[in-house]
C-alpha cells in the first residue's frame, strides 16, 4: 500500500479554529480577574491535548506577554491566538 492511499484514508486532523481556541483559553481564567497566567495557560493547553503543556504555556507566556507582567490580557491575548506560533515573533 503505498503512503498516498494511506493518506486518503485518514480522516482530516480535526484542529480547533481560533474562536474556539479564545474559548478555551477564557474558560481557564479560572479567577475571572481577565488574564491569564502560566497556571492557567498550562491548564488550558492540556484541555487542547498539548505535548509538554507546561513548556507550551511557558513559550505562550513569554511570546505574548508584551509589558512583561507575568499573564497575558486580553489585548496579548489576541495577538497569542492570531499568531499562532511560540517564540517566532
Amino acid at each position: 500500500m503505498s503512503r498516498q492511499s494511506l493518506t486518503n484514508k485518514l480522516p482530516p486532523p480535526s484542529i480547533p479554529v481560533k474562536e474556539q481556541i479564545r474559548e478555551i483559553l477564557k474558560k481557564h481564567d479560572v479567577n475571572n480577574d481577565g488574564v491569564l497566567c502560566w497556571e492557567e495557560l498550562n491548564a488550558a493547553f492540556k484541555d487542547l491535548g498539548a505535548w509538554f503543556p507546561w513548556f507550551r504555556a511557558y513559550c505562550g507566556l513569554h511570546y505574548a506577554d508584551d509589558n512583561n507582567d507575568g499573564v497575558i490580557n486580553k489585548d496579548e491575548l489576541a495577538s497569542f491566538v492570531v499568531e499562532e506560533n511560540c517564540g517566532n515573533k
